[in-house]
């Protein structure tokens, strides 16, 4: 049993892993990269009570189209409104833009795949 479940988390993390980079670099590759400032935040409580805050980034696209979209993380550190960041999107579907962060479109699938090698790993030395 224990068996099954190490070599269901290993899929889950390469496959999670390889999917997100290859969609990432997909969208990369086809995107337009411009500058957002943020704007404003919202905010929530987490499971400990704290205050997190989600950044919410407004860009104009290249026909000058204003676009606002939250930010795919959220942390405990009030952002900065007027910070400008780095901004990719689809000229086709602007509205489901991206930041344009090393970390959060390749970083993070690298880790989820070494993840999932660590795991193959356990699991081959638990097989035997």
């Amino acid at each position: 049993m224990e068996l099954l479940l190490l070599i269901g988390c290993t899929l889950l993390f390469l496959l999670t892993g390889i999917i997100l980079l290859y969609k990432n670099n997909q969208f990369v590759k086809n995107a337009t990269k411009t500058t957002g400032e943020i704007v404003e935040y919202t905010t929530y409580l987490n499971e400990r009570q704290r205050t997190m805050y989600t950044p919410i980034i407004e860009f104009k696209t290249y026909n000058n189209t204003v676009i606002k979209f939250p930010s795919p993380s959220s942390s405990n550190w009030q952002p900065k409104i007027g910070r400008m960041v780095n901004v990719i999107y689809h000229e086709e579907n602007p509205e489901k833009a991206k930041l344009n962060s090393v970390f959060i479109l390749f970083v993070l699938p690298v880790i989820l795949i070494v993840l999932g090698l660590f795991l193959a790993f356990i699991t081959a030395t638990v097989a035997n």
